[in-house]
């Protein structure tokens, strides 16, 4: 498999030799990430050549493809994401497309969240009414709401939100900005086009009482991912296609009174599954493939399934 190079950070003095059999690789996959993010992002690679003074595309050769890519980069991707180094996070080429792509939807994502909340941020609403700004593309637009998010001078309002509502909004993501909002203690994400939760899911979520993922397409849910939510109250994951439940699933989730699993298909509970849940006064498994409980399973000493 050819490896990925850091793009970001390629010198021009450094640029290879004709390919031999050390590096035959680099060529091809130099062309690759050009044709890629030309398809993905067309708007980019002309802004960027016409920086560097090439207007004819035709006659590009290999070091205009290399000065265009680092160009792009570091303008468009690393003013959202911070540098990017695709040696460091590994990518090979044949992954390249589908890496491109998720970013490109964060992106879709994070304009919808910011759209809905914006009536509670003043700064973030003069913005999204802003001529210019509207005519931005989806790239340019979600690094100028990342840096509002992530001020400084913002984070006292944000941390003011209570409740949030992102339900119906047709999210495939859920951007790192969310994990910003420290206040919540109320979040619905139902009726969404989830598949996963991202690593670090509701880390600071140490107030929140109420989380509904209800109607997502989540299969399965991360290993600790209620860990710090230790004051949730109310977990409602019915219609989420759940076909398993992690191990430690409710660890720490000790005030937790409502569980709605509805409408999954689980086939088995995990062996004391609910030892840590010691407030819990109502669990639903209606519309599963349950055929037995666990033996000795706390579960069995209550009277609310």
């Amino acid at each position: 498999m050819t490896q990925p190079l850091p793009l970001v950070n390629l010198a021009l003095t450094s640029l290879p030799q004709p390919p031999n059999p050390s590096n035959r690789g680099y060529f091809p996959y130099i062309d690759e990430v050009f044709k890629l993010i030309q398809s993905t992002y067309p708007e980019d690679i002309i802004s960027a050549s016409r920086t560097l003074k090439i207007y004819d595309e035709r006659f590009l050769d290999f070091k205009n493809q290399v000065d265009i890519i680092n160009l792009v980069f570091q303008k468009t991707f690393n003013s959202a994401y911070g540098t990017i180094d695709l040696t460091s996070e590994k990518i090979p080429p044949n992954q390249l497309n589908a890496y491109l792509e998720n970013r490109k939807q964060i992106d879709i994502d994070l304009i919808k969240i910011c759209k809905k909340i914006a009536n509670q941020l003043p700064n973030l609403n003069q913005l999204m009414n802003n001529e210019d700004f509207t005519e931005l593309n989806n790239s340019k637009k979600a690094a100028i709401l990342r840096n509002i998010l992530n001020d400084q001078a913002n984070q006292a309002a944000i941390q003011r939100i209570q409740d949030l509502d992102l339900s119906g909004l047709f999210l495939k993501t859920l951007p790192d900005e969310l994990n910003l909002f420290t206040g919540l203690t109320t979040l619905s994400l139902w009726r969404n086009n989830l598949t996963a939760l991202p690593v670090g899911f509701l880390n600071n979520a140490r107030v929140l009482k109420t989380l509904s993922l209800m109607d997502n397409k989540l299969e399965t849910l991360p290993v600790g991912f209620l860990n710090n939510a230790t004051a949730l109250k109310n977990l409602n994951l019915n219609g989420t296609q759940l076909t398993a439940l992690p191990i430690g699933f409710l660890n720490n989730a000790t005030a937790l009174e409502t569980l709605c699993l509805n409408d999954n298909k689980l086939t088995a509970l995990p062996a004391n599954f609910l030892d840590d849940a010691r407030s819990l006064e109502r669990l639903w498994l209606d519309n599963n493939k349950l055929t037995t409980l666990p033996i000795g399973d706390s579960l069995l000493k209550r009277s609310y399934i």
